[in-house]
């Protein structure tokens, strides 16, 4: 049999509960009574646990019950024989099988006398029955087509074929050896308790094993020990083991095969697990080999050796390559990075990474809190445990464990210990790799580990060669046990690697300093230091502190430490000049020394000095007549001291960096011949003015001269090797010398901001050069002929003078990038461009350049021109045939744009072009154009006739006020967005209907420009449209073809008709039901606007000043019952901006400030909240409010809203979402802060204008049970200028000569008092009914309500019933209030509308005969009517505080009571 393969996807490493092993599919009336059952007889027989449909009842559905059987099982088995097909149960039961086999079950098919590919390919019986399900299921095709699907699918699946005629029980027994081996071999591997961080390294494991490519792969998981090397292995085997057919996972290797009889043990369960469970007696070794050569040929294979550090093992455990059939796997864990090398490209690599600071916080939290939440006490003393363990979980896991259920003072006695002495089990793993190491090489492992980690490669290899260490060649032998890496020249190794050979150390010197080879650690350094405590014994010496200190030393404290090696001393300054230091030094390196060294040492062993910002005399150090033949690195950077650098005799220098010495003012003329100097900084060295006269430097590669500001002058720097010569703001550069130009391995050139350069050499001959940069270089006239053909990037942008390039730039066949941008004065250049490499060429702002020359460049992608004024002349014939984007931008002066040639041409921007007439035909055919814009082509006329641009997505033809005729479109032309604002178009063709469909942003401005469109293209429906901007439009245009016609737009999200002179917004609006976004600004008529859809979450009516109170309060309501709906999921993108009036009384939030700040304390689980503030701004520029929130557990958070040009005063509503909140450990109690800051754009936030003029903020807080709104800001006052203001006298809140409430305002005939009334003209409507509920939580800060709840119903009627005089009442800002129990759906609302309740209602008198309800037994009675009025008959024992937003799922009271309502 050919065992199952490629059963599609990889699952999960969890092991999935099974019920049964088998699951039995087949046909009931072919085989129940033979095949099928005494298959099912001999699979219990085996004790296979194995499902059977006898007893299900047949329906035209499967039944729930047997689906749960497909679901619970471990292997389906679909036994294909000649009617299956002719069974909707049996193909729906194929139908779930297969959906399970993605979730990790194993199917296998049985074609019992049916052959394979009739079922694959539906023919035979089974395309007869098909035809018959297709007519049975004409209504349901869709389902046929799955049941079509499923066949094939699992018809290609590798399984049992059985051919009339062979023994049926021989053949079964064949299926149960199968089954029964896949169900014994089939257990997943157990992972890991908390397998954090491991799905993602297998998934990329996965990706290259790639088990779908019929060949032989082998990878190597490479890693330090406790990395997760094993863990991912086996995630790995888990996922994929199913696959092959046969599977084996080797543990521990090494440690398994340290003996013959080990290795003989591995080699025997090898053979167990190939062989279907059958043990084979292994003999030896050798035979051992043989038989598993002889059992792995031909076999497709999944093989997973573990922890493996010797080939040896693998040619005992598989040879070779050769003995695996086509398809197989192996999977290798190893420390050793070239473990099968010999093996070539075979074996690809995976490094396993450390863990980042996310896994690691979960990883170390399920263990240390079995997965509860990081108690807030902890949380510092749990990041110093990940950045201890650094990334690698087996320190974390144990780490975890080991802290799990202590106390504080016993986690921060542990980590401390741990910083020291490493837990054991930690040590023991990673000493594995140290112990596997010849002696030399453990010796220059543990010089890395105590001193050499993070430094350069190349200067530790020196130091460690100079100590007959052999580092050259042992490193790479680190390197390749995963004990170190190598990275960018930087020398690096895990932080528990470096404490594991810290340890190893400390254990090796009985833990007595001074018979410490290596001190390392601060305060034992400091002992031995400050004690005089050294001796010979010591070997090197690193005092790193962690803060400056000052100490005194004996002059003499290193007198007795003859056999020092290394001292390295960081942030600690001495009080008293050294006396003595050992000659013996390889490397010297101590940061701010104040003194000269000892005048009796004699540094002619050392390697490595590194003395920065220190008082060094060098002519005392170095003396004349003297060689330093070991010295290699110099690092003298910042040391002020020195004034010239003296000679010198060090003949193997390799690095000389006196970067920031600035009173360097001379070179000494032998530094000149330091011949195997690779690398020199001088960068900053502000005073230098003399070099060498003469440079025999053969072995220079990099010299830096950056800022050497009063260098006038560069030299021959007889440097033939020089690759890197940077000399960037060498301000008083004039000339480079003649010799500079040929030299031939020159690759990077630098010479930016040289003002004064203007002599380069006469002659170039850099045939290695790739980069040159004379960025402003404003003094150069001529840019020379280079002789460099192999320049990649020439930049010569910001050489204002530049006015001519050499002829030969013209050729360069390499050059890819040129950038001449702000070249003012350039009027020449080369004839013709021959660059056939050319990618990208600038030259923005080449305001002088006339013409452009023939663009021999076809591979140019970029062309940037933007702001050349005079360029007039384009070539006229493109052949750029690579070309994407092109930038004319501000080309005022070019008349006509020409074919360009270029088919491939994604972006092109003419923006601006001023007297541009005319664009060529061609243009309106580039296939793959995307993005077209013309804005302001004042003068433009002449588009193509026809546009056939069939990846277009943009096109803005905005400000061409002189284009009258629109082009015609073809069929196949779809455009995303459109933009045609302030133009003159007056003829558009009927084939604009095109667009409708596929237009994604539409904008359009200028009422006759908008109505021509719109006509145009009525009855069009677009389908696609989310965005239509329509702006300056008549109000008739933006109702009859927009808002009136909802149905033409069903996909419309954002309609934006800022300047409109529309007064009301329709009722219409509601039928727009994707609409979340709704912008009205400098609607100066805008007075109405109704309820908006319900998916609305943006509205701005900035600078609507006539908007009416009712549609501001239906607005406000609205929104704040969108950003309380706990089951809304984007409640974070609420935003509303008004006009600012009056904040209604019921708006209160529960903490309000008439600053811009407010501080409250919130609970664990506060996420969101409510900001609403209004600000100020006198002038009418773009505004940008942030949001601050600051917690005092550390969480910070910062949300930015940005505002249009706006001017007075205005509200802005925004709710939040505190992303990051839950990560920032919150405690029980949290102080917070929200303070808005607001600006124009272009000031700074200290700026008076705009400001802050009140702020109010709706959070679910703790530290208020009763109203933390102060009683006088109840009312913020406002200038009287601005919007509407309130008549408080008699504690009304109502608007004076408000119209669009039917209010009046003045003085009564009988009272002097002022009272409001409403229209004496109408005939009163029915009396609002009363109702009441019992009601006892505290919905809000702002009210502590523990009695029963009052409210109006109004009837949604009232505004019916008032006469044509008074129909501005709009029946959407009275007040539905619903009750919490019993009375009204919470959910409901009146005509689609939301609650608003105007408060203080006890001031509005009733009818002197209508009678009080009694609310105290919970009645519901309705009050008789005769007038409008309202009296103060509200029960006693009742709160009468109308609650009109009252939801079970809210804690928040919109409407609070008036003070007096709050004292009764």
């Amino acid at each position: 049999m050919a065992f199952p393969i490629n059963q599609g996807d990889s699952f999960s490493s969890s092991t999935l509960p099974w019920n049964y092993d088998v699951f039995l599919s087949f046909r009931g009336e072919d085989t129940r009574n033979g095949f099928t059952g005494h298959l099912y007889h001999d699979l219990c027989e085996k004790c296979i646990k194995t499902f059977i449909d006898n007893d299900l009842q047949r329906g035209e559905e499967i039944s729930e019950e047997l689906l749960k059987a497909i679901r619970s099982s471990r292997i389906s088995v679909i036994i294909f024989s000649q009617n299956y097909a002719f069974s909707a149960w049996c193909l729906d039961e194929l139908v779930a099988i297969l959906k399970c086999k993605q979730n990790g079950q194993l199917v296998l098919p049985i074609f019992y006398k049916v052959d394979p590919s009739e079922v694959r390919k539906q023919e035979g019986n089974f395309k007869v029955a098909l035809a018959n399900q297709e007519i049975k299921f004409k209504n349901n095709i869709e389902k046929v087509q799955r049941w079509r699907a499923a066949l094939k699918e699992a018809a290609s699946l590798s399984g049992w074929h059985y051919e009339d005629g062979g023994p049926e029980y021989k053949f079964i027994q064949q299926i149960i050896e199968d089954i029964l081996y896949t169900k014994l071999n089939g257990v997943q591997l157990f992972v890991a308790k908390y397998p954090v961080g491991v799905n993602s390294r297998a998934k990329a494991i996965e990706s290259l094993l790639d088990i779908k490519v019929n060949d032989v792969r082998m990878v190597r998981i490479l890693g330090i020990g406790g990395i997760g090397k094993t863990t991912i292995a086996k995630v790995v085997y888990n996922r994929i083991f199913e696959h092959f057919e046969g599977s084996c996972f080797l543990e521990n290797v090494r440690e398994n095969s340290e003996t013959n009889d080990g290795m003989i043990q591995l080699q025997e369960k090898l053979l167990f697990n190939f062989l279907r469970g059958k043990h084979m007696k292994v003999e030896s070794v050798a035979r051992g080999i043989n038989m598993i050569k002889e059992v792995l040929h031909g076999k497709r294979i999944l093989l997973i050796l573990d922890d493996v550090d010797k080939s040896k093992q693998i040619e005992n455990l598989f040879g070779n390559c050769d003995w695996f059939a086509l398809g197989s796997r192996v999977l290798i864990t190893t420390r050793d990075n070239h473990l099968l090398d010999n093996l070539g490209k075979v074996c690809t690599t995976y490094k396993v990474t450390e863990l980042n600071n996310h896994e690691s916080l979960e990883l170390f939290n399920q263990h240390a809190f079995r997965g509860n939440k990081l108690e807030e006490d902890y949380s510092k003393l749990a990041n110093q445990v990940i950045q201890y363990a650094n990334g690698l979980p087996l320190a974390l896991t144990i780490i975890g464990s080991d802290l799990c259920g202590k106390t504080r003072s016993e986690w921060e006695s542990a980590i401390q210990q741990y910083g020291k002495i490493p837990k054991g089990d930690i040590h023991k793993i990673l000493k594995v790799s140290y112990d596997g190491l010849e002696e030399v090489e453990k010796n220059i492992f543990l010089d890395i580990a105590c001193f050499f980690k993070g430094r350069n490669k190349d200067d530790v290899v020196n130091i460690l060669d100079a100590c007959n260490l052999y580092a050259t060649f042992n490193i790479p032998n680190l390197v390749n046990k995963c004990l170190i890496t190598i990275s960018h020249g930087i020398l690096w190794m895990h932080n528990l690697v470096q404490q594991m050979g810290r340890e190893i150390d400390r254990q090796e010197s009985e833990k007595i300093l001074e018979t410490s080879s290596r001190l390392w650690y601060y305060e034992d350094a400091r002992e031995v230091l400050t004690g005089s405590k050294g001796s010979d014994k010591i070997r090197g010496i690193m005092w790193h502190s962690p803060n400056p200190i000052t100490v005194q030393l004996h002059a003499k404290a290193f007198k007795k430490m003859k056999n020092l090696k290394f001292l390295m001393v960081h942030n600690v300054l001495v009080s008293e000049e050294l006396k003595y230091l050992p000659n013996g030094l390889k490397i010297l390196e101590w940061h701010g020394y104040p003194f000269s060294l000892p005048s009796n040492y004699c540094p002619q062993q050392l390697v490595v000095l590194k003395m920065q910002d220190s008082c060094i005399r060098l002519e005392k150090l170095f003396k004349q007549g003297r060689q330093y033949n070991n010295l290699k690195s110099i690092n003298l950077g910042w040391c002020l001291s020195i004034r010239k650098l003296p000679g010198l005799c060090a003949p193997n220098l390799e690095r000389l960096n006196i970067n920031d010495c600035e009173n360097l003012i001379e070179v000494h003329e032998a530094i000149g011949s330091l011949d195997k100097l690779k690398m020199w900084d001088l960068n900053n060295c502000k005073k230098l003015k003399i070099l060498p006269s003469s440079f025999r430097l053969k072995s220079l590669e990099d010299i830096n001269l950056d800022d050497c500001v009063s260098l006038e002058k560069l030299p021959d720097l007889g440097a033939p090797n020089l690759e890197n010569l940077t000399m960037e703001y060498c301000q008083n550069l004039i000339e480079v010398h003649e010799a500079i130009g040929s030299l031939d391995k020159l690759k990077m050139w630098s010479l930016s901001n040289c003002e004064k350069l203007k002599i380069l050499p006469s002659s170039f001959r850099l045939k290695s050069l790739e980069y040159i940069n004379l960025d402003g270089c404003i003094s150069l006239e001529k840019l020379p002929d280079l002789g460099a053909p192999n320049l990649e990037n020439l930049i010569t942008s910001g050489c204002e003078n530049l006015i001519e390039v050499h002829e030969a730039i013209g050729s360069l066949d390499k050059l890819k990038r040129w950038e001449l941008k702000d070249c003012k004065k350039l009027q020449i250049l080369p004839s013709t461009l021959r660059l056939k490499s050319l990618e990208d060429i600038d030259l923005d702002g080449c305001v002088s350049l006339e013409k452009l020359p023939d663009l021999g460049a076809p591979n140019l992608e970029n062309l940037t021109m933007n702001n050349c004024k005079r360029l007039r002349i384009l070539p006229s014939s493109f052949r750029l045939k690579s070309l994407e984007y092109i930038n004319l931008d501000g080309c005022i002066s070019l008349e006509k744009l020409p074919d360009l040639g270029a088919p491939n041409l994604v972006e092109l921007n003419i923006d601006n072009c001023e007297n541009l007439i005319e664009v060529h035909e061609a243009i309106g055919s580039l296939d793959k154009l995307k993005r077209w814009t013309l804005k302001n082509c004042k003068k433009l006329q002449i588009l193509p006739s026809t546009l056939t641009l069939k990846s277009i997505e943009f096109i803005s033809l905005c400000g061409c006020v002189s284009l009258e005729k629109f082009p015609n479109i073809h069929p196949e032309m779809i455009c995303d967005k459109l933009h045609i604002q302030c133009c003159n178009i007056g003829e558009w063709p009927l084939s604009l209907k095109y667009l409708s469909s596929g237009l994604y942003h539409l904008s359009l401005g200028n009422s006759q420009n908008a109505r021509n469109f719109l006509v145009s293209i009525s009855g069009c429906k677009f389908t696609n449209l989310v965005t239509l901007e329509v702006y300056n439009c008549d109000r008739h245009i933006i109702e009859s073809h927009i808002l009136m016609k909802p149905d033409s737009f069903p996909t419309l999200a954002r309609l934006i008709i800022d300047g409109s002179n529309i007064g009301t917004i329709p009722e219409s609006i509601i039928r727009f039901t994707r609409l979340w976004e709704l912008t009205m600004r400098d609607c100066k008529n805008l007075r109405e606007i109704p309820r908006l859809p319900q998916k609305i979450r943006t509205v701005d009516a900035s600078d609507c000043m006539s908007l009416d109170l009712p549609s501001s309060c239906r607005l406000y309501n609205q929104f704040l019952e969108m950003s309380l709906n706990p089951r809304s999921t984007d409640y974070y993108l609420c935003k509303l901006i008004l006009p600012r009036i009056e904040i209604p009384k019921w708006f209160k939030l529960n903490h309000q400030s008439v600053g811009n700040s407010v501080s409250f304390v919130v609970g664990r689980e506060f996420q969101k909240l409510i900001v609403c503030f209004a600000f100020r701004s006198a002038e009418a520029k773009d505004v940008e409010a942030t949001c601050f929130v600051v917690s005092a557990n550390g969480f910070s958070n910062r949300d930015k809203a940005v505002v249009d040009p706006i001017s007075g005063e205005h509200l802005l509503l925004r709710s939040l979402y505190l992303w990051g909140w839950n990560e920032s450990n919150p405690s029980e109690q949290n102080h917070v802060t929200i303070t808005v800051k607001i600006r124009n754009r272009d000031m700074s936030f200290s700026s008076d204008d705009p400001r802050i003029t009140w702020l109010g903020v709706h959070v679910d807080c703790i530290c208020c049970g009763s109203s933390s709104v102060p009683d006088d800001i109840d009312h913020h006052s406002f200038p009287s200028d601005v919007g509407l203001q309130m008549d408080t006298t008699n504690g009304l809140d109502l608007p004076m000569g408000h119209p669009s409430l039917g209010f009046t305002y003045g003085l009564d005939d009988q009272d002097s008092s002022t009272i409001a009334r409403i229209c004496d003209n109408t005939e009163p409507p029915p009396l609002p009914a009363i109702f009441s509920t019992p009601y006892g939580s505290d919905l809000d800060h702002g009210v502590s309500n523990t009695g029963g709840v009052s409210g109006l119903l109004i009837d949604p009627n009232f505004e019916s019933s008032f006469h044509d005089d008074v129909h501005d009442l709009d029946s959407s800002s009275i007040a539905y209030p619903f009750a919490r129990i019993g009375y009204l759906d919470s959910n409901a609302s009146i005509d689609g509308f939301s609650p608003l309740v105007l408060d203080d209602i006890e001031h509005h008198s009733l009818p002197s005969d209508v009678r009080p309800v009694d609310t105290t037994n919970g009645s519901e009675l309705s009050l008789g009517r005769q007038d409008l009025g309202f009296s103060d008959g509200f029960d006693q024992g009742s709160s009468s505080v109308a609650h009109a937003f009252d939801n079970n799922n809210f804690d928040f009271n919109l409407f609070p009571p008036s003070k007096k309502a709050r004292t009764s």
